[in-house]
């Protein structure tokens, strides 16, 4: 796998080795016209005739073909294929350069190269009819990054005031030092201006950082990797205000909010053999927004739109007095489980609330329920595989997904345990994820201090919501962890890093905040270690496995793994609605 961290620069070509470019001139974009006659008996047959800007198989006006197939103001049209608008790459020192190959009914585009982050951009408009791809690797080598783009324009790899999205998936995690990760799975991404290229080589590529912002993470491939000489049916519904995703026809990207308009490409980084074939339509025209046209004449162009919206794209259709654009809110729920693991639980100990854990728990002179009321004894405890336990209680009902070992001093004071799966974990899962990526790109509006003496020092003054970015290094021998922000309000902590470590310092709270409505959202932390430590608040970590000896936590704690001693406490997070 190629992990070269080098200097970049643009490279832009016309043409590329072994694509047939000839027949290319008469697939690019017809332009916006209605003086052209259309033979009635041809038009909606999906056969674009000599006489035809465009013809997308029906006779529907409002979908980018017109009733009488021209194309409708506002919209771009080309013919069924991945003919070729544009390529560029991202020079990495050392790298090989891409090798695109397009197939002579131009259905079919390979990537036969480990190269550094390359594009291959189509004629293909998005905002119109869904579209529909294979996307396959063709090779037992390598574990790196595949995947396609929106919007992207040419020059954008230096256009300060670039913006497109990116849709990547990679293979395998992979820890490229100095606190670089690249995680396994499918994730999508805003990018906003140029690459910071030159400073950092393919880091932000590799980790999603800078002009590089995750929006979410796939809902059931979000940490899971494509797998060698599989074939996945893509089909994407894009439009400038919601996006949806479907990966063999389930739906993987569901996301509201205002998206750029523009050309469908696809993207590769340090993978080779990667083929890319289209499914649908493979006939006929396909029509999608144009991003240089002004459909509702306010003199910004749809790609730089919103602001204002147009009309076209957004508005108000169910009349709520809020435009269909705007950002959606966030529903944040944590308050379900005292303990809450993706896979297993070791060394478990005392926990007030309810545990549940998708892998396998072990527990030795523990206590779990016992802060819930009487009545609250269902899925009190839950393994997703086995579960042993010795020297302890349960205050409630347990249930396991394997096997089952408990010895005779372990006693149910008011439940049983059975065999059952109650819980969807992966299903779980991604929507902690998702939580924990739309979280992520809150602004921050509170502010962070790290004091010279160890101190580090959150301020918010929001009534509502105080966001706070804290980078996971700052944690590293604090001495103090202060949290000012009013009574009532929520303090939401973005911790940023690969890993993070707490160990024997405080925390205190001042301007009326509790635990009740402190969340610790670690973005994108694999390793968290603690250590005499105590989180007072609610702990969301979905990526990390998690080492916690000698500590408590007063909250939720949502995260991969567990292993240690350190006790829960129940002071669970207040139901929350978080609006951008």
């Amino acid at each position: 796998m190629y992990q070269r961290i080098a200097f970049t620069y643009l490279v832009t070509t016309a043409f590329l080795l072994g694509i047939g470019c000839g027949t290319e001139g008469q697939d690019a974009m017809q332009p916006r016209s209605s003086a052209l006659s259309v033979t009635a008996a041809s038009c909606g047959d999906g056969n674009r005739s000599a006489d035809e800007q465009c013809d997308d198989g029906n006779t529907q006006n409002g979908d980018g073909c017109s009733s009488v197939c021209t194309v409708e103001n506002g919209y771009l049209c080309t013919d069924a294929g991945f003919s070729l608008a544009f390529t560029e790459q991202w020079f990495v020192s050392g790298a090989v350069n891409p090798n695109w190959q397009l197939s002579a009914d131009r259905l079919t585009v390979r990537q036969t190269t480990n190269s550094a982050p390359a594009v291959y951009m189509t004629n293909l408009p998005v905002g119109g009819a869904p579209l529909s791809f294979e996307l396959a690797v063709e090779t037992n080598s390598d574990d790196d990054f595949i995947g396609w783009v929106v919007g992207f324009d040419s020059g954008d790899t230096t256009n300060p005031q670039a913006e497109y999205m990116l849709f990547d998936w990679k293979q395998g995690d992979q820890d490229l030092g100095g606190g670089v990760m690249g995680l396994a799975g499918l994730a999508m991404s805003r990018v906003k201006g140029a690459v910071d290229a030159p400073k950092s080589g393919q880091v932000p590529f590799w980790e999603h950082s800078g002009a590089i912002s995750e929006v979410a993470r796939a809902l059931h491939l979000g940490r899971t990797g494509w797998a060698d000489r599989a074939v996945y049916r893509v089909k994407m519904d894009y439009s400038t205000s919601r996006i949806r995703v479907w990966v063999n026809d389930v739906l993987e990207f569901d996301q509201t909010g205002t998206f750029p308009a523009g050309r469908f490409g696809f993207y590769t980084l340090s993978q080779e053999n990667d083929r890319f074939t289209l499914v649908s339509p493979v006939t006929g025209s396909i029509c999608g927004l144009d991003p240089d046209a002004d459909p509702d004449g306010d003199g910004v162009r749809t790609g730089d739109d919103p602001a204002p919206f147009d009309p076209s794209i957004c508005g108000d259709a169910n009349n709520d007095g809020v435009d269909d654009c705007a950002p959606t809110c966030v529903q944040v729920h944590l308050n379900d489980y005292n303990l809450f693991l993706l896979e297993d639980y070791n060394q478990g100990t005392d926990v007030q609330g309810k545990v549940a854990a998708g892998g396998n728990i072990t527990m030795n002179h523990f206590s779990v329920g016992q802060g819930l009321p009487a009545s609250d004894v269902a899925n009190v405890l839950v393994a997703g595989g086995a579960l042993t336990l010795s020297n302890g209680a349960v205050w409630g009902d347990a249930r396991y997904g394997g096997n089952y070992s408990a010895g005779q001093d372990v006693t149910y004071v008011r439940g049983s345990a059975s065999q059952g799966a109650p819980i969807d974990f992966a299903t779980r899962g991604a929507e902690l994820r998702q939580l924990s990526t739309r979280l992520a790109s809150l602004t921050a509006n509170g502010t962070t201090t790290r004091e010279s003496w160890g101190g580090v020092m959150l301020r918010g003054t929001s009534p509502g919501v105080n966001v706070f970015e804290v980078p996971a290094s700052a944690l590293t021998g604090a001495k103090l962890l202060s949290i000012d922000a009013p009574a009532g309000s929520l303090a939401v902590i973005n911790i940023r890093g690969a890993s993070a470590t707490f160990t024997g310092f405080g925390s205190s709270f001042s301007g009326g905040i509790d635990q009740h409505g402190v969340l610790y959202n670690f973005v994108d932390t694999t390793a968290i270690s603690a250590r005499g430590y105590g989180f007072w608040g609610t702990v969301l970590a979905p990526y990390a496995h998690v080492n916690f000896t000698d500590g408590s936590f007063d909250g939720g704690l949502y995260a991969r793994s567990m292993t240690g001693n350190a006790e829960g406490h129940l002071n669970a997070l207040y139901d929350r609605e978080v609006c951008p």
